[in-house]
C-alpha cells in the first residue's frame, strides 16, 4: 500500500484503525514513520497534512519503507543508498570513517541539543546515528586539542 494511499485513509479512518485493517504493525509505528517522513497529523481535525513530504515517499510501498527485518523502522532505502555515498566522501577526506567503523564500547550518557536543520539532515542520513555523530565530534575535538 502507497504511503500516499495511507495518508488520505486518515481522513476517513483513524491512524489506529489502518494499522489494524490494513498494516502489519501497529499504531505507534505508523505515527511515527508518518511523523518521521514530514506528515503532519491536524489539530481537531481528521487527517495528516502531508505538503512537506517529498514525492518518493508518497509513491513508496509503506511495507518496503517501514522494513521487512530492517533494524531500524521508516528509514527508506533511499536514505541508505545516500548514506553509502556520504560515508565513501568520508573514507577520502579524514579518520572519520575508521572512527565509524570501529566498535568501542564506551559508557554513554543521553543528551538533548538543538541542532542546525543542514546538521540534522546530514546526521539523519547515517545508519547510526549516535556513532556517526560521537566520531565527528571526537575527530573535531582531536583537532582542537580538547581531548
Amino acid at each position: 500500500m502507497l504511503v500516499k494511499d495511507i495518508l488520505k485513509m486518515t481522513y476517513e479512518m483513524k491512524i489506529a484503525e489502518i494499522a489494524k485493517d490494513h498494516l502489519p504493525f501497529g499504531e505507534k509505528k505508523l505515527r511515527d514513520f508518518l511523523k518521521s517522513i514530514g506528515a503532519k497529523p491536524q489539530n481537531g481535525k481528521k487527517g495528516w497534512l502531508y505538503d512537506d513530504v517529498e514525492e518518493n515517499y508518497l509513491q513508496a510501498d509503506i511495507n518496503e519503507l517501514m522494513g521487512n527485518g530492517s533494524a531500524a523502522p521508516g528509514e527508506p532505502k533511499k536514505e541508505k543508498k545516500e548514506v553509502k555515498k556520504v560515508e565513501s566522501v568520508q573514507k577520502k577526506e579524514s579518520s572519520l570513517s575508521a572512527m565509524l567503523s570501529s566498535d568501542q564500547n564506551k559508557k554513554r550518557v543521553y543528551k538533548g541539543y538543538y541542532l542546525d536543520e543542514d546538521v540534522h539532515s546530514v546526521i539523519e542520513k547515517a545508519p547510526n546515528k549516535t556513532q556517526f555523530v560521537n566520531a565527528a565530534l571526537r575527530q573535531i575535538f582531536k583537532q582542537e586539542g580538547l581531548l
